[in-house]
């Protein structure tokens, strides 16, 4: 999965969380420890909000360290787990549909990063 399909996949995901939700992740966040990912993760619901009412700007990129993005995946996967200890009928919740995909964003970006990395090396090499 590219970024962009990784991008527009949580795009779409943001949308179908209700503002009630989406309210309610922004203050779990808000009122838990600064962890890796949560500045992103707020930053996303904000653009949402801010889409909702018809003035967003480019999709915030995430700006997590590559040293810090396995922990900001835990705190991501942690913070979802909140939400699917009340799923019932095994049915997902948007919530917890946006944060595994927000996960698979920061994967997605994590192996692209290194893919770059390494074509860097490999041409100092050459």
């Amino acid at each position: 999965m590219n970024s962009l399909t990784s991008e527009n996949t949580l795009v779409a995901k943001l949308s179908a969380v209700p503002a009630a939700d989406l309210s309610t992740l922004a203050t779990m966040i808000d009122s838990g420890p600064l962890l890796p990912g949560f500045v992103w993760i707020k930053t996303t619901v904000a653009w949402e909000a801010t889409r909702r009412a018809g003035n967003a700007g480019p999709f915030p990129r995430h700006q997590i360290q590559p040293n810090s993005i396995s922990d900001a995946i835990t705190a991501i996967w942690n913070l979802s787990a909140q939400f699917r200890g009340d799923i019932k009928d095994a049915q997902m919740s948007p919530i917890v549909e946006l944060l595994n995909c927000a996960v698979a964003n920061l994967r997605a970006r994590s192996e692209e990063d290194a893919l770059h990395a390494a074509f860097r090396t490999a041409r100092l090499r050459v």
